[in-house]
């Protein structure tokens, strides 16, 4: 009897020593667990689409052109209306970039003569010695509003740059950062998109997001992909994409959520195509970056 006696204490004593600590470390109840929310790839996104508002807040703005009509000898413009846009800036000397049929009034003067003369309850015909005005605005992600004007326009690229015209500094914004390189070009069409490295300029499927002012709310950003290359629209090279195109997303940056550098303008190209009247398409960076080059930044 004192045997077993013996041999039951020394397997207690075993299981307090060694497979007593076990248990409790299994059982452990401060022991952290791996929340699914954690690991949630709509939690990667959501901390991907921050990243990029952070990156690119300080360097687009909400363009809005205000159009006005003035009859000969009238005492003050008659307000017409306004059309709104997305614009970025170049550089830290206050110059932006924005589609050129962003800021062109052309297609809104018949519109505004036809307010004009229902606000007078007159005909258009009686109207006379019209003449249009327009000014334009740029507001920030702080919500400052500042004048600017239009420095240079490349209507064939759909490209206006314009120019800070306000006393203040344009230091406190920063200036987008386009991916470098250039595409070969033979008989006015690119035709290889790799640039010195042997690294493509845009690569088939790249995911990409823009921000723009679509239905006129500021700084909303939406997520695409790029498609399979460029496209011809005439002799103009724009880069397919894939993603939602609202009104107000024109002049918007196109960024890459590969190397977070801007790849491109979103626009909306009017075909050449009689089988497509339009297509979301974006101004390659290496065109936005020729057209600055040619003019003399001071």
């Amino acid at each position: 009897m004192k045997n077993d006696s013996n041999i039951r204490l020394f397997i207690i004593l075993l299981f307090f020593l060694f497979l007593f600590p076990i248990m409790l470390d299994h059982y452990d109840t401060n022991q952290k667990v791996s929340s699914p929310i954690n690991n949630s790839p709509a939690i990667a996104e959501y901390q991907q689409t921050t990243y990029v508002r952070e990156l690119l807040s300080p360097s687009v703005f909400t363009i809005e052109a205000r159009l006005f009509a003035s009859e000969k000898n009238a005492e003050k413009p008659f307000f017409c209306s306004s059309g709104y846009g997305t614009a970025f800036i170049v550089n830290e000397k206050g110059y932006f970039v924005t589609n050129n049929h962003v800021i062109d009034p052309a297609s809104k003067q018949t519109a505004c003569l036809e307010g004009m003369a229902k606000t007078k309850n007159v005909p258009i015909s009686s109207l006379f010695g019209i003449r249009f005005e327009i000014k334009y605005y740029l507001t920030d992600f702080q919500k400052n509003t500042f004048p600017v004007i239009i420095f240079k326009t490349f209507p064939e690229k759909d490209i206006a740059v314009l120019k800070f015209a306000g006393e203040d500094s344009a230091k406190k914004w920063k200036p987008a950062e386009f991916r470098s390189g250039s595409p070969s070009v033979v008989n006015g069409k690119a035709i290889s998109i790799k640039n010195s490295l042997t690294m493509p300029l845009i690569i088939p499927d790249e995911p990409i997001m823009i921000m723009g002012t679509p239905l006129e709310l500021p700084f909303t950003l939406v997520k695409g992909m790029l498609g399979n290359g460029v496209f011809q629209n005439g002799k103009e090279t724009f880069i397919h994409y894939i993603a939602p195109n609202n009104s107000g997303n024109s002049g918007g940056p196109v960024i890459s959520l590969l190397d977070f550098k801007i790849i491109g303008m979103a626009t909306i190209v009017k075909m050449d195509n009689k089988n497509i009247s339009e297509q979301a398409g974006a101004v390659p960076f290496w065109e936005i970056i020729k057209a600055l080059r040619t003019i003399e930044m001071k």
